[in-house]
């Protein structure tokens, strides 16, 4: 019974170190795509009326308004502006 058990210890210690020592080929970094920064100064926000509307156009055709954020600072706090709405489908995420 003890030489069983001790040989089974071996046996899975064998397989333990055999999984931990394949080679596996590392993970090259993603490729991020160019991107430019737009100061504040170039971002113009959408009024409440003009969200309230393109919102309304997006449910009237059936589809999702998916609001679009952009970040001002606004008295040394950061907030948030909506940029731009876009209808998408009601069922992608």
């Amino acid at each position: 019974m003890k030489k069983t058990m001790f040989t089974i210890l071996i046996v899975c210690s064998m397989g333990w170190l055999e999984g931990c020592s394949t080679n596996t080929k590392v993970a090259e970094e993603p490729m991020f795509t160019s991107q430019t920064l737009v100061l504040d100064k170039k971002i113009q926000p959408l009024t409440r009326m003009e969200q309230i509307d393109a919102i309304k156009e997006c449910q009237e055709v059936n589809l999702r308004p998916r609001l679009v954020y952009g970040k001002r600072m606004v008295n040394g706090v950061s907030s948030e502006i909506v940029l731009d709405v876009i209808c998408a489908n009601k069922y992608a995420f």
